[in-house]
């Protein structure tokens, strides 16, 4: 009942489930609220003209862009260097244990 009012005042409803990981959590919140995604994105290093891929979910919405890592530390330096460069953002969320 409380989900049908909150549907029809415009409100977007994500429903989340016991054991999805934060990852998948951050693609279904942010995929409900329109925003862009890739899954582990690539991008051409300008040192080594190789692509490199960034394990993770790259998110964009507006103005707003970030990457969502499972673990700060398997992403490489030239990774980090390359998101620092490009104003994107990296969160690591926490899985309750």
């Amino acid at each position: 009942f409380a989900l049908d009012i909150l549907k029809k005042q415009g409100f977007t409803i994500c429903t989340l489930f016991p054991g999805t990981s934060p990852l998948e959590a951050a693609r279904m919140l942010f995929d409900s609220l329109g925003a862009n995604l890739a899954r582990d994105p690539v991008f051409v290093s300008p040192k080594t003209y190789r692509t490199v891929t960034i394990p993770g979910l790259y998110i964009a919405l507006d103005n707003h862009r970030l990457l969502v890592a499972s673990k700060k530390e398997i992403i490489d330096d030239e990774a980090l260097n390359f998101l620092d460069k490009k104003g994107i953002d990296i969160i690591t969320p926490s899985s309750p244990e």
